[in-house]
């Protein structure tokens, strides 16, 4: 990361915000200079002003916007730096795929039943006394 960088009030910005504006500048940089963060949050899928306020530490995206960022910036840090369990690699493309429609209802009701039978054996498990790491979910219905 850069510098320590500061939101309008003086306050330091988080960890997070920092790094989510140095991807913005990296982007800039590799895409051949100064673009507009209204192109950098279309490249991402969001609009600009969620984008702006990600980057000015004014609000933090949720598991499934972090998801979204992973996918489009190819990077897992940003589950680090939000405090979420990371997912597995496969699952996130999977959830991709799901979100952007390139799975059929019939693949998606079969993924649900899935994790539903995990989360029943989980909670079997549980009362037993035994327990597994808890798999990172997003809501696929």
């Amino acid at each position: 990361m850069r510098n320590a960088r500061f939101t309008r009030t003086g306050m330091a910005k988080s960890q997070f915000a920092a790094w989510f504006e140095d991807q913005y500048l990296d982007w800039q940089k590799a895409a051949g200079g100064r673009r507009t963060v209204t192109e950098f949050a279309a490249l991402l899928g969001f609009g600009k002003v969620i984008v702006g306020q990600w980057m000015n530490d004014q609000r933090k995206p949720g598991y499934e916007s972090a998801c979204v960022i992973a996918d489009k910036l190819n990077t897992m840090k940003v589950f680090d730096l939000l405090g979420f369990e990371r997912p597995s690699e496969g699952w996130l493309r999977l959830w991709i795929r799901v979100r952007e429609g390139d799975v059929s209802d019939g693949v998606v009701e079969k993924i649900n039943r899935i994790l539903d039978d995990e989360e029943k054996r989980r909670a079997n498990e549980q009362q037993s006394g035994r327990t597994t790491p808890r798999a990172a979910r997003v809501n696929l219905r």
